[in-house]
């Protein structure tokens, strides 16, 4: 097995931790949301009923339109065009398109922002980047940005921490997401210390077996919290992904006791928190947000509604906001129009029944 039980952290701090569904509610409501009715609804109303909440919107401009809005406020960003699975080479080359434009026009603004990536995106298999994705790395190198590699299932992660310490290897600008749940982190850990690659710690969002990941919601924060503090003392640089408050406390707690302000760097979702993404920003802490994008956004937007129930109350909200708003009257109809449509039997309703 790989890994051993999480170590015992300082105490957290006493800050109630943000609710979230339990595992069976969460499969619910993605089971629900994903169904024939919803689905059609987001596709034929689209972004408009709460998913701009937590997606920029479906094209790139939309993504620079919020990196521009949180540079503002001094806040970095990573883009991520939305997308995971196999789409072929002709998607994977789409993808890689999409991300050296992205490269381009942040280089071009200046902006404080970089990507972040899922390696199935570009049909990355057994640690090789392949050509789409390789590309995008090059890409990056050249504009001075930096990628993180998301991690996905448990069965991705040995291919993807492979590729990372490849990609680091030949001196490409990637870093790799760890999931603090799975049992095999720490081992993890030191193979990508090792080899130099930077860490974006997360608690971990997948359904896994117990023989893989703690399952225990102490269990898997006293995993988060041990890795982040061992790290930070160390002073080995880590992006802290979590939105947890006590988590967050801890974290500040660390660097206000000693650990380096350049050790670390927090991380956050767009969307989920913004009032004190901006608090921390504004206490001059490190912040990036992760500023996902592109057509392909209903099935992430499911995964942000099944994580909390509050969020499904919101888009509860949006859709009852927007059943109730005011329409707009239809312009009277010019009376030679009105003329020609009583002539012409197409122009009737009744006419055109099936």
């Amino acid at each position: 097995m790989h890994g051993t039980r999480p170590t015992k952290a300082e105490a957290l701090p006493a800050a109630p931790a943000r609710p979230t569904a339990p595992l069976w509610l969460r499969r619910a409501l993605v089971a629900t949301l994903t169904s024939p009715a919803p689905a059609w609804a987001a596709r034929r109303w689209g972004l408009g009923l709460g998913a701009r909440r937590y997606v920029a919107g479906p094209a790139l401009e939309d993504a620079m339109g919020v990196v521009r809005r949180l540079g503002a406020t001094g806040m970095g960003a990573s883009l991520n065009l939305l997308g995971e699975g196999s789409p072929g080479a002709a998607g994977a080359r789409s993808a890689a398109q999409t991300y050296r434009e992205a490269l381009e026009r942040l280089r071009g603004e200046g902006l404080d922002a970089g990507l972040s990536v899922k390696p199935s995106q570009f049909g990355a298999r057994g640690g090789e980047a392949g050509p789409a994705l390789r590309a995008v790395l090059e890409a990056a190198a050249a504009a001075g940005r930096f990628v993180w590699l998301d991690m996905e299932g448990s069965a991705h992660t040995s291919a993807t921490v492979d590729l990372a310490i490849a990609a680091r290897a030949a001196g490409l600008p990637a870093g790799v997401c760890l999931q603090a749940y799975l049992r095999r982190t720490p081992d993890d850990l030191r193979r990508v210390d090792a080899a130099g690659v930077p860490v974006r710690l997360v608690k971990g969002a997948y359904a896994e077996t117990p023989a893989v990941a703690y399952a225990k919601r102490t269990e898997i924060d006293r995993a988060f919290a041990g890795l982040v503090e061992e790290r930070l003392r160390a002073g080995r640089f880590t992006a802290v992904a979590t939105h947890d408050e006590r988590m967050l406390r801890h974290v500040l707690g660390l660097a206000s006791s000693g650990a380096r302000r350049d050790a670390f760097e927090l991380q956050f979702l767009y969307g989920i928190r913004p009032q004190r993404q901006r608090e921390l920003a504004a206490e001059g802490w490190p912040v990036r947000v992760y500023v996902p994008f592109g057509p392909d956004w209903y099935p992430y937007f499911v995964r942000r509604i099944a994580e909390r129930p509050a969020n499904l109350l919101l888009l509860v909200g949006d859709l009852a906001a927007w059943a109730v708003r005011p329409r707009r009257r239809a312009a009277p109809v010019p009376a030679d129009l009105a003329r020609e449509r009583r002539r012409r039997p197409w122009y009737r309703p009744s006419a055109t029944k099936r």
